[in-house]
């Protein structure tokens, strides 16, 4: 068992991709650290205890918020930091000449959409390829292949990034400023991938689920697309759940045209035999296992 990869284990044994992204994450900061990271990168680091202080204390002030590291191949002059907000799409990026230089920063008046930050904002996509190998092995492996094999592509748009959460679906992967989450990617794939994401479209095999909603909502939001056959990242915002019975939740979403969708998703929790936490790690993972169960429309069609 040990010597198989948890990325593996959770293909062979069925596991759910859709409604595994983190959650409830409506914004990102994203600080390029060239150092090498550890296991939990942006806790332990080298960063100067000042600058660690400060974003802790920014990601408190703002909530819901959560740092990653990020880095390229070959490190630029200066440092990038972007903070990014999908649930509007903004996406800002600034340099610094060293860490402290964030300390002149206006979190909270960014975060607000300050007509002061505006000349920071950065119109491209970012693609944030997990490669935490002190992590998890399967992103040392799998994720930094697909990392080279989406650099030619996309350029300097792609980084390397801590972990994202799930490394059992590498190689993994965030897009900003919409804070979709991907697993199970592929390098054949690569060009495929991009063409599509360009476009504004998901791709259903590989689409874990957009961070900002908890994961039944994520789910919800996969059975929809699966029934409407809607691929457009766009298409749908959420509005609201409610539990039903003890197993089943009903999720409510708004489409373009006003018209609401309710889709009716059951829950429960499942510990598949040989599922493997991480790699190294011997204890199986509980997991959370979604069906669809209905679909109604109401209003505009």
């Amino acid at each position: 068992m040990e010597d198989l990869f948890c990325s593996q284990l959770s293909k062979q044994v069925g596991e759910q991709l859709f409604g595994t992204a983190v959650a409830n994450i409506k914004i990102w900061f994203l600080l390029e650290y060239n150092r090498p990271w550890q296991a939990k990168a942006t806790d332990d680091n080298e960063l100067p205890s000042a600058v660690q202080s400060w974003l802790r204390e920014q990601m408190e002030l703002v909530g819901d918020a959560r740092l990653q590291f990020i880095r390229q191949h070959k490190a630029s002059p200066t440092l990038s930091f972007f903070i990014a907000l999908p649930e509007d799409g903004r996406l800002y990026r600034f340099e610094l000449d060293e860490y402290e230089d964030l300390f002149m920063l206006d979190i909270t008046a960014i975060v607000g959409g300050a007509a002061q930050y505006e000349s920071f904002q950065w119109s491209k996509p970012l693609y944030l390829v997990c490669t935490n190998g002190k992590r998890d092995r399967c992103c040392a492996l799998w994720g930094a292949a697909f990392f080279r094999a989406l650099q030619p592509l996309a350029g300097t748009a792609v980084w390397q990034t801590t972990h994202l959460g799930g490394h059992r679906f590498a190689p993994t992967m965030l897009t900003l400023p919409d804070g979709v989450m991907h697993g199970r990617l592929s390098v054949e794939n690569a060009a495929e991938f991009l063409a599509a994401w360009l476009q504004g479209k998901i791709i259903p095999d590989n689409y874990r689920g957009q961070a900002r909603y908890e994961p039944v909502v994520q789910a919800a939001d996969y059975f929809l697309r699966q029934e409407t056959g809607e691929t457009a990242v766009s298409a749908y915002h959420y509005v609201s759940y409610q539990n039903g019975t003890d197993s089943e939740r009903r999720v409510q979403f708004v489409d373009h045209d006003g018209a609401i969708h309710e889709v009716i998703v059951g829950v429960e929790t499942a510990v598949p035999e040989n599922l493997l936490a991480s790699c190294g790690k011997p204890q199986v993972k509980p997991i959370s296992q979604y069906t669809y169960l209905a679909h109604s429309v109401t209003g505009n069609s």
